[in-house]
């Protein structure tokens, strides 16, 4: 049964944090579980816009602005999105939750150096923790 208006996940946290590993995994149980979902990485919709945003506080508000956009559009179409995305700004989450029908929020909480240690190394994130707490 698909949906009519599913919402959407938006995970949230520091680069390096975790967002993408832990959404494709959640995609990958929902669809197992033969749920219509689809997952939306904020790099991956920098690459598809012509205009190329900075990291600046300016181009973060215009990239959370398209990465709703694009959410709701998929949530209308009783698809699941589920979003990984840095979203550091309070204003720009409550826009969020104002205009996103059963929008959900997940902070992922991980320390700045832990974070910086796996960006830098290019560590794999610790896919045997987030399996056992049964994601």
């Amino acid at each position: 049964m698909v949906a009519v208006n599913p919402g959407s996940v938006w995970i949230m946290g520091l680069s390096a944090a975790g967002k993408s590993t832990l959404s494709s995994l959640l995609v990958n149980r929902l669809r197992e579980n033969r749920y219509p979902c689809i997952l939306i990485d904020g790099d991956q919709i920098r690459s598809i816009f012509p205009e190329r945003l900075g990291y600046d506080p300016e181009s973060r508000r215009k990239q959370t602005q398209r990465v709703r956009a694009v959410a709701q559009w998929i949530s209308s179409q009783g698809v699941l999105p589920i979003v990984a995305i840095i979203h550091p700004f309070e204003d720009d989450r409550r826009a969020c939750r104002e205009s996103i029908h059963n929008y959900f929020e997940v902070y992922l909480k991980c320390l700045t150096p832990t974070c910086s240690i796996w960006f830098s190394s290019g560590y794999d994130f610790p896919f045997g923790k987030i399996q056992r707490v049964g994601v």
